[in-house]
């Protein structure tokens, strides 16, 4: 190969690089820069028999929405990021296939080709937005078609490794009772997870739980049940695979086969009972308490201690041969949070009730009214080392392969706080966890670290804790990606009063299966005022409820119920009520709960029970809850007319300082605000909501206080409230919540009423300031051009002629309307005038015509005392005016003045006698009466007398009729 020959491939492989590199930064210059920015958002996809599906998996919850536009499939996120596609650009799926995006307005836009026709179906897992494009048959009736397809889909989806919830989640499956039958079992949820409800007519007492992949549901007393409406949803591929009845005398008891891996959740509503199988751990939400009893005879008893004790049942199991014993319960999700075994029995784990595996004959089951007692004539086999008088929880190990409550939580501060040694106080702790962080290498120090932030959390050391993680993630920032350390620096800034950082921990792909989490976020969801939030994680998270420490369970449930509350969800609210009073509660949470159930009260009409228990509250001295009633009270107690605003208002200012930093002072402050409002006080409403808007800016209710203080700033400045304040009050207001202008034209118009109305009362300078301020910052174009015409006017008005000449050139446009323009023009020419440029004024004058124009020439020779031109238009003006006999018009009075002067002053008596004869009757009373007399007049006087008098009146009233017809303008629209 020649050097000619190199020389040439080199060239040709440069040119292409060349090019490549052009074709690159050309498309940078016309891509939107925001997404380089953007996170990247995985993208997964697959293929099944009948639809192929798209998966986009984000670190974070997200809205979208998603439709099919004739062969594109569109999909919009509020959220902007990079979608990595993987292969499917070049592989395709089934159905889906050449994507592509963009990012508008901040969010990510995504399209697909339809490759073939197809029925849409997508919903949330998680942080994953999974889209499904399903199969339609060819050769069907619409109805057999849909039915294909989602039985098809149904299939199909369960083998897939995204659970997900089907086309029928909301199908409802029952079958007519047999003709003996009490009732039929209803069905719903879909196949993977399905709900079974028994719609007793009565009050029933239940057990459940799940033994050995079997699930059993006791009801105390006999009935026949109809379980038709099941064979639909039974099968080897379901999750209940087979079901049974087990004949017992006094209960009615089914059995039915599981898949592994199933939890169970039981709930009433009235006297339906409800069974809900759950991929996910659940325990019951009112545990029942069990333990060692000492006992009156031989040896310990072993006692579960509850409420509502319903009968007791001792049943063979069918599968296994073994006998288990029952005992059923009345409140809904009241069971056994953790499986334990001793010698002689094991006690399940339940959904509702109690159930015990019996290893021996010799044991005696007892009811009691508050509980059930297990014992043996000879005494169980149990330990004594660990005694009381009443019961003592035992801490056996779970048996291998089952999940026990601690791989459930990832939050344990019970746990934490007890330190090394339990047995220790803090002080001691603290210094054996310190010196255990002295002695490690830097490669242990980060574990030495995480156990005393444990420890400082556990102890309700928040800021101490937070900064131990803090050090920990200096050294790992990896560390961030581990939920266990996500969730507890989240729960540390909920503890630290740092809502927004720990929702944003405690919202993570990693944490999506954390029951902890869930209960958790809701608190600080709670307290940014993000109720829909805080309920459908509180939801999520009440599976574990029970497994917390009585006081934490008290802080999820009543995030729940103020959510609950503000939300109007009232029947869930109730429903949480009633069980938080079955747990132990501080003093501060028991009257925050008689607070909720005063709300409950008034809402249901009873107002005046209702002020009592505010009363009661109130009077129980607790500060935060004393606070919250007054507040409560006072608003009854205003809505009942028992006491007027302003009363009202001198109580609220007091209570300012009773409670600061959460719902309650933003609840304050807002009322204070609209009462103040109400009371025509619209400086101190404004500020007092400006100070909540301020204060809670990260609230969800801020951006309704927001809009409130708009329409407030609206009222004023656009429907003319602002009109009952003193023009200077108005103008300050004005500007100290421009914010609040609206955009658009409405708010122009708000700005343009207010700049009228101070012209109308001569504050000039104020209406130039703010007309100044919308052009400079506001408008554009033809609408900033129109309003510098206003501007304009008002420097000629205040004398300023230069600044009009200034604002006008500033804003003039190429192409503007042709009323604008002409106004415009006319304008710029009084302006000239006042600035003595008569022929340039006059010159812009020439292509116009019309009264106002004509008056604009008439002041031009008056104030540039060109008397013959004054003579001549005035004639032309007048006409034979003088005929006429209606009265003249201010402006023709003020013609005949000048005509009058003009003649005085050019020696022409001749003509000054026909003007005294013409117009002597119309000018003889009213305005210019006098003058008219004098200048006309036949006595003899002096020339020069008679100029200096002329010359005097034309000083006075010589642009008199201009000002008086823009002020008339400004003040008709400012009316």
């Amino acid at each position: 190969m020649t050097f000619g020959n190199l020389r040439n491939i080199f060239s040709e492989q440069f040119h292409r690089i060349g090019i490549a590199i052009f074709a690159l930064l050309l498309a940078l210059a016309f891509t939107d820069t925001g997404a380089f920015a953007q996170d990247t958002v995985q993208v997964r996809n697959g293929d099944h028999p009948t639809f192929s599906r798209i998966v986009f998996d984000w670190n974070d919850p997200v809205e979208y929405s998603a439709a099919i536009i004739g062969d594109k499939l569109r999909l919009t996120f509020d959220q902007a990021a990079t979608p990595d596609f993987g292969v499917l650009p070049v592989e395709p799926v089934r159905f889906l296939g050449d994507p592509s995006y963009s990012i508008e307005d901040g969010r990510l836009v995504v399209t697909m080709d339809l490759r073939e026709p197809g029925r849409l179906h997508h919903f949330v897992m998680d942080n994953k937005v999974v889209i499904d494009v399903i199969q339609v048959a060819a050769q069907a009736t619409a109805e057999e078609r849909e039915e294909v397809a989602e039985e098809e889909y149904v299939d199909a989806v369960r083998k897939d490794p995204v659970k997900i919830t089907s086309l029928s989640e909301q199908m409802v499956q029952s079958a007519p009772p047999a003709s003996n039958a009490d009732f039929a079992v209803r069905v719903s949820g879909t196949r993977d997870v399905p709900v079974l409800t028994y719609p007793w007519d009565r009050e029933v007492k239940a057990a459940v739980f799940i033994r050995h992949n079997i699930l059993w549901v006791v009801f105390e007393g006999k009935a026949v049940i109809d379980q038709s409406a099941l064979s639909a949803w039974i099968g080897p591929n379901s999750t209940i695979s087979s079901f049974q009845e087990v004949p017992h005398e006094n209960a009615t008891i089914f059995i039915y086969t599981l898949a592994p891996g199933y939890f169970v959740k039981a709930t009433k509503e009235e006297h339906a009972w409800t069974v809900a199988l759950k991929p996910n751990y659940s325990v019951a939400m009112l545990p029942i308490d069990i333990g060692q009893q000492r006992g009156s005879g031989n040896g310990e008893n072993f006692f579960f201690s509850f409420e509502g004790v319903g009968s007791l049942f001792t049943v063979k199991d069918p599968i296994v041969g073994d006998r288990l014993f029952m005992a059923t319960a009345s409140e809904p999700s009241q069971g056994v949070i953790k499986s334990r075994e001793y010698p002689e029995f094991r006690v399940l784990e339940t959904a509702q009730g109690i159930a015990v595996e019996l290893f021996s004959d010799q044991l005696d089951l007892v009811r009691y009214r508050n509980g059930v007692g297990i014992s043996s004539e000879k005494g169980l086999s149990m330990s004594r080392s660990r005694l009381s008088s009443k019961f003592v929880m035992e801490k056996d190990e779970q048996a291998d392969g089952e999940q026990t409550a601690e791989d459930v939580r990832l939050i344990d501060l019970s746990k934490w706080k007890a330190g090394l040694d339990r047995h220790a106080d803090f002080n001691e702790n603290r210094r054996e966890l310190l010196y255990a962080l002295s002695r490690v290498t830097d490669d242990e120090r980060n574990q030495a670290r995480w156990d005393l932030a444990r420890f400082y959390l556990g102890n309700g050391f928040a800021a101490d804790a937070r900064g131990v993680l803090e050090l920990m993630r200096e050294q790992e920032p990896e560390l961030l990606e581990s939920p266990e350390y996500r969730a507890v620096l989240g729960v540390t800034n909920i503890l630290s009063r740092r809502y927004e950082e720990a929702v944003k921990l405690l919202t993570h792909k990693g944490l999506a299966t954390e029951l902890d989490a869930y209960l958790w976020r809701s608190v600080a969801e709670e307290a940014l005022g993000k109720d829909e939030k805080v309920l459908a994680d509180y939801r999520k998270g009440s599976d574990i409820l029970s497994l917390h420490e009585p006081r934490d369970r008290a802080r999820f449930l009543l995030s729940a119920i103020r959510a609950a509350y503000r939300t109007g969800d009232l029947e869930f609210m109730a429903d949480q009520m009633t069980i938080l009073r079955k747990y132990p509660l501080s003093a501060e949470q028991l009257t925050e709960l008689d607070y909720w159930q005063a709300k409950l009260t008034e809402l249901s009409g009873n107002r005046e029970k209702a002020e009592g228990e505010y009363d009661k509250v109130i009077k129980a001295g607790v500060r935060k809850t004393s606070a919250w009633a007054k507040l409560a009270l006072v608003n009854s107690e205003l809505e009942s007319d028992k006491i007027n605003a302003a009363e009202a208002i001198d109580r609220l200012e007091k209570l300012r300082f009773a409670w600061r930093g959460d719902d309650f002072e933003l609840e304050l402050l807002s009322r204070l605000g609209e009462l103040y409002v109400q009371q025509n006080e619209y400086r101190t409403g404004l500020e007092t909501l400006r100070q909540a808007a301020t204060y809670f800016k990260n609230n969800d209710k801020t951006r309704e206080l927001t809009k409130e203080m708009s329409a407030i700033y609206r009222d004023l400045f656009l429907e003319g409230e602002a009109d009952r304040l003193a023009p200077i009050k108005a103008v300050a207001l004005y500007n100290d919540y421009r914010e609040l202008t609206p955009l658009g034209p409405d708010g122009d118009l708000m700005t343009r009423r207010l700049a009228d109305r101070l012209v109308s009362v001569d504050l000039l300078d104020k209406a130039a300031e703010i007309l100044d301020h919308q052009i400079k910052h506001r408008l554009k174009g033809i609408a900033q051009a129109d309003v510098a015409s206003r501007l304009a006017m008002i420097y000629i008005l205040d004398n300023k002629p230069q600044e009009a000449l200034k604002i006008l050139r500033f804003t003039r446009q190429a192409q503007t309307p042709e009323d604008i323009e002409r106004r415009r023009r006319l304008i710029e020419a009084r302006a000239l005038v006042e600035l003595g440029s008569f022929e340039e004024a006059e010159v812009m004058l020439s292509e116009y015509q019309g009264t106002e124009v004509e008056q604009l020439r008439s002041d031009i020779y008056w104030k540039s005392e060109n008397w013959p031109q004054v003579i001549a238009h005035s004639n032309s003006q007048l006409g034979s005016r003088w005929q006429s006999e209606q009265p003249l018009t201010p402006e023709e009075r003020l013609t005949v003045l000048r005509l009058a002067v003009a003649l005085s002053l050019a020696d022409e008596d001749e003509g000054l006698a026909t003007v005294r004869t013409h117009y002597m009757d119309h000018m003889r009373n009213g305005r210019y009466a006098d003058a008219f007399e004098v200048i006309t007049a036949r006595q003899q006087r002096s020339g020069d007398d008679i100029r200096r008098l002329t010359q005097s009146i034309a000083s006075v009233d010589r642009l008199e009729t201009f000002m008086d017809a823009y002020r008339s303008e400004f003040a008709s629209n400012s009316n």
